[in-house]
């Protein structure tokens, strides 16, 4: 259910989204769409095998799923940053 509302919000975006923000809009919007894609790695990561059958503890799991969530953020803001998103920022 959660990929299907986040696939439905970037989608959203992507299509019917303005093709120019302002720097502020611009920068919510990074920000966002990196929070919903840490959720969706964190979730992810929870439910692969390699985490879910492993034989360590139920700290360790949410450990390795909090970095991978925080990884997969940090390189959307970045990436987002360097002007790879799909919205220009106005003035650039």
């Amino acid at each position: 259910m959660f990929l299907i509302a986040c696939v439905f919000v970037f989608g959203f975006m992507f299509l019917f989204g303005p093709d120019e923000l302002v720097a502020v809009q611009h920068r919510a919007l990074g920000v966002s769409y990196s929070i919903l894609v840490g959720f969706l790695a964190y979730f992810t990561c929870g439910s692969t095998k390699i985490v879910a059958e492993s034989e360590i503890s139920t700290f360790s799991k949410v450990v390795i799923c909090l970095i991978v969530a925080a990884l997969a953020a940090t390189s959307v803001v970045g990436l987002w940053e360097m002007g790879v998103s799909p919205v220009s920022r106005s003035g650039d």
